[in-house]
């Protein structure tokens, strides 16, 4: 628990650092010092070369990279205001406001009508949990249960065989990604419900001021964007990565990446367009092979096949896609341009999934509590047949 703790806390500690150095603006240090600290919340994860627990792992890693983009940020603009880091992470999903009447008329309701509001939230959350129950419990028994496709890697395949890749393999890298998507996908549910139950809690005990102010936090994060919004329904690879996926580092790679490079060629829009959009792909590549790193070890990363920069690879592909769809689409029928989508990140999916098969975390991923009723019977579904069930 403390060795846990350790590394939640040491991670924890840089972006603290350049918090407690920005807050004054007339005193902010130099930005050598503050890139300084951005280097080192990107090492600290790494330090620890896998040596903690894999999840634990992939949360600091991510924390440390969205706060480093939150730093860049600042030092890229420094009119701007750094927020608490627990105020960043809703910036994603900020949608316009609807303006201060109706902020109003919200934060004026009735103790009654925010308890209706919370029990129908509640509702929806539970719901939506209760569906995930026989979904995660089969997909994630297709995780722990069906044996990986992993003596032939899939590069191999794409360069010597492209035309002949086995449809089992793809059929277990679909099912193996859907499930991998799934966690994240049924994460705001869980975060509704625990928000609804503490809605009618304070509806009953708490203050009416304190009520209101968090009826207004639960209101705006139920009404907020979707995570996913059906990218099963993209036309084409554009729209899938640009709309569709989640758009949680958007405003990072928008702000960051996408916009310096594409004004750095005024008289060359296209050109500026093409290298802003294959930029924002390559350092959403590194991102996740970041992750992998901090997950598995370096040393593992770097030495094990099948995991090093297979993921920078899959999303330059996607970026390469990106540019080409967003005319070639154009005109075609709808039903064309959704199985040409699908058809394309089916292909190139295995590339993003099989460096997670490769560390192991199909065996680990799964949600806390869930049952394991499919486990004995998943043998008629796995492509590979499946592993003895203990």
């Amino acid at each position: 628990m403390l060795e846990r703790l350790g590394v939640f806390i040491s991670c924890a500690i840089p972006s603290l650092l350049f918090y407690q150095l920005t807050r004054q603006p007339n005193t902010k240090p130099s930005n050598v010092i503050l890139s300084s600290i951005v280097v080192l919340q990107l090492l600290i994860p790494l330090a620890f070369n896998g040596g903690g627990e894999m999840l634990d792992m992939a949360v600091v890693a991510f924390f440390s990279c969205y706060a480093s983009f939150g730093m860049v940020r600042y030092m890229a603009d420094d009119s701007q205001h750094v927020e608490p880091f627990y105020k960043v992470l809703g910036r994603w999903n900020d949608r316009k406001k609807g303006g201060q009447q109706d902020d109003k008329v919200r934060h004026n309701k009735e103790i009654q009508a925010m308890r209706k509001d919370a029990i129908r939230w509640l509702g929806h959350a539970l719901l939506i949990v209760i569906i995930s129950v026989p979904v995660m419990a089969f997909l994630d028994g297709f995780l722990r249960m069906c044996i990986e496709p992993l003596d032939i890697p899939y590069m191999s395949l794409l360069l010597t065989a492209p035309y002949h890749i086995p449809l089992k393999t793809l059929v277990y890298y679909t099912i193996a990604g859907t499930a991998f998507l799934m966690h994240v996908v049924f994460v705001p549910s869980f975060i509704q419900l625990g928000y609804s139950i503490e809605l009618l809690v304070r509806s009953w005990i708490g203050s009416q001021d304190s009520l209101r102010n968090r009826y207004d936090v639960i209101y705006a994060y139920v009404h907020s964007s979707p995570l996913f919004d059906r990218p099963w329904l993209s036309t084409s690879i554009h729209e899938l990565w640009s709309r569709r996926w989640h758009q949680i580092l958007r405003w990072a790679f928008q702000d960051i990446v996408y916009t310096p490079i594409r004004q750095a060629f005024p008289h060359y829009p296209e050109l500026g367009r093409a290298l802003g959009t294959m930029a924002v792909f390559a350092i959403s590549g590194f991102l996740h092979d970041y992750l992998l790193m901090a997950m598995f070890g370096y040393q593992e990363y770097m030495n094990q096949s099948g995991i090093a920069g297979f993921q920078t690879l899959f999303f330059l592909l996607q970026g390469v896609a990106t540019l080409i769809s967003n005319k070639s689409s154009i005109g075609l029928p709808i039903w064309l341009a959704r199985t040409l989508t699908l058809l394309y990140v089916l292909y190139t999916a295995p590339l993003f999934i099989e460096p997670f098969l490769h560390i192991g975390l199909h065996r680990d991923a799964e949600m806390p509590g869930y049952p394991r009723f499919f486990d004995p019977h998943m043998n008629s579904v796995c492509p590979y047949g499946s592993r003895p069930f203990v």
